[in-house]
């Protein structure tokens, strides 16, 4: 339900390319796996590598593809600023390129820029953005800027102290065209070479002084950066530097036990992680693995994401966060395939006739599905295809699919995404029909309608933001989505609880965090003692990260089973107790 686009922050254009994956021995995967299918042909797809060589850090699968406004060709990176921002656009390559030095290191890279004033180059960091204060970390962390500013060489080193650099200096004019640069540490000294003379030295300043290094790129507005070669070696002889991944693949689980290995869990229990939470914020990683053995992988599925372009399927982010859930042995939920909402820009303005939208959804879903057939093991194939009212109406006006093709688009996306991986449930998902109101009577009856029809839909997935909105006229109860979750399993239909949050109204106090316990534990239960209650996925880790901080939430805060310091919060224990109950 979230809009995701909410979450990136303004300083700050990541996408990530996924990790290869160890397989973790506990617990298996909950459904098994089906032999890998081919993709149908379709638009390119910036795939994942395990090779990455650290003479050669521009190739395929280094994960500069996945930068925003980049593209790699013929054996060069490209990347294109934003004219519109007032400051330079600063990206980080944290797929892969994560260099772990032992000895002094050369760095050598050819690159190329027009004349104009202000810097298109690399950056080097020596750690990676806290999460959620990019914007205080880039101008004062250890740093080192090195590129090509007004057709001269230029060099800048922070060493964290604050946002003036402490060594800054630019080379004698260059010629036109691609320049060479080398930057060697030896010992207490940093010089940088441009072409065969030396321009700059000084002591071993910022990122150089310790710890790995993560490479990136900073481009101004308007400008173009093409970096025609990047290697990194150490020592003498020279030798590649390691390659570490920038997402560490496997969590520790601890002595102590988390939800998932409850005796009562039953695998059922899940959470929302987003990507740059599991690269950047050790604490949440560690939790996410350890407690949950669902992961909603929703952060890396939004068209705007995962199609830029027509022609263009980026998946650096979906395969990071499915290594990830792979590695910790964590069934994986993913969605949404289809939603008439958050859709890019040259879908909604491409003015496209319904073939081409129906071939453009058909090539999406089995392109998507296709990849991960085996690895995925729910999709949310529809998203919200309701009012967003108890009108129990379905959505048709200013919609895109909808509008474009008709009502039909729902069982043909359902089709659609069974052709490619027939062992994968299969959901629509929808809020405010959790329980019995007219809202859910029209989820029912058009869920009804599709079996009646063939239509491979393997469940309901209920949203469940309990008290985060009243658009609905009654109020559900445990008890009503007990009836509901029974009236779908007569119908043979499964059913997941996929964005689990329960707000609470300012002020928080104790008395409310008990409430909100106690809510927990109900809905926890229902579907605990429901066949057909599949997973309970919780929306978001901890309350530092949840979507109620968002203004439009005013008044509605703390709806997670962790607090802001990662504690268990009253709701995480009255669902272990349960658990620990059965």
């Amino acid at each position: 339900m979230a809009d995701l686009r909410s979450r990136a922050w303004p300083l700050l254009l990541i996408v990530a390319l996924g990790v290869a994956a160890c397989t973790a021995a506990k617990p298996p995967p909950l459904a098994p796996p089906a032999p890998p299918a081919t993709a149908p042909a379709a638009a390119p797809v910036v795939g994942a590598s395990n090779l990455i060589d650290a003479t050669n850090l521009l190739a395929p699968g280094a994960g500069w593809e996945c930068v925003s406004g980049a593209r790699v060709a013929d054996g060069k990176v490209v990347i294109e600023a934003d004219p519109a921002p007032q400051e330079a656009t600063v990206f980080i390559n944290d797929y892969r390129i994560r260099l772990q030095p032992r000895e002094d290191i050369r760095l050598s890279l050819t690159l190329e820029a027009d004349a104009r004033p202000g810097l298109a180059g690399i950056k080097v960091w020596n750690s990676l953005p806290p999460p959620q204060e990019a914007h205080i970390w880039y101008p004062n962390s250890p740093q080192l800027a090195l590129g090509v500013s007004g057709g001269r060489a230029y060099m800048a080193l922070h060493d964290g102290s604050g946002p003036k650099p402490v060594f800054q200096q630019s080379s004698k004019p260059l010629a036109p065209g691609p320049v060479a640069l080398v930057l060697q540490r030896s010992g207490n000294a940093l010089v940088l070479r441009v072409g065969d003379s030396e321009e700059m030295r000084t002591t071993v300043l910022g990122p150089f002084a310790s710890g790995p290094l993560h490479l990136g790129a900073s481009v101004q507005p308007g400008r173009t950066l093409t970096m025609h070669r990047l290697e990194v070696t150490e020592g003498s002889p020279p030798r590649p530097v390691e390659v570490v991944p920038a997402l560490a693949a496997r969590v520790s689980r601890g002595a102590v036990p988390g939800l998932r290995d409850a005796p009562g869990a039953g695998g059922k229990i899940g959470v929302f992680l987003t990507a740059n939470h599991l690269r950047w914020n050790e604490p949440y990683r560690e939790i996410g693995g350890r407690e949950f053995g669902v992961f909603s992988a929703n952060d890396g599925m939004p068209w705007p994401q995962l199609r830029p372009a027509r022609d263009r399927f980026q998946f650096c982010k979906l395969d990071q966060l499915v290594g990830f859930a792979e590695a910790n042995g964590m069934r994986v939920h993913a969605g949404h395939l289809s939603w008439d909402s958050h859709n890019p820009a040259w879908l909604t303005e491409g003015k496209f006739s319904r073939d081409e939208l129906i071939a453009i959804l058909r090539e999406h879903i089995q392109t998507v599905v296709g990849r991960y057939r085996g690895r995925v093991h729910v999709w949310n194939v529809t998203n919200e295809v309701f009012d967003y009212n108890d009108s129990g109406r379905l959505r048709s006006a200013n919609t895109l699919w909808s509008r474009g093709i008709g009502p039909e688009y729902i069982d043909m996306a359902f089709r659609w995404a069974h052709e490619a991986d027939p062992q994968a449930v299969l959901l629509l998902n929808e809020p405010d029909a959790e329980g019995l109101n007219p809202k859910s009577n029209a989820v029912y009856e058009l869920v009804k309608a599709m079996r009646a029809r063939g239509v491979p839909i393997s469940g309901v997935g209920m949203q469940m933001h309990w008290g985060a909105r009243q658009r609905v006229s009654a109020v559900s109860t445990a008890a009503d989505v007990a009836a509901n979750m029974k009236r779908l399993g007569d119908l043979g239909l499964e059913v997941y609880i996929t964005e689990m949050d329960v707000p609470i109204r300012e002020p928080v106090t104790p008395e409310k965090l008990a409430a909100q316990a106690q809510t927990y534990r109900e809905i926890v239960g229902v579907c605990l003692d429901a066949a057909n209650c599949k997973a309970l996925i919780v929306w978001g880790l901890y309350d530092g990260d949840s979507w109620f901080r968002e203004p439009r939430f005013r008044g509605l805060a703390a709806p997670l089973l962790f607090d802001e310091a990662y504690r268990p919060k009253p709701a995480y224990r009255a669902i272990a107790d349960l658990l620990n109950e059965r």
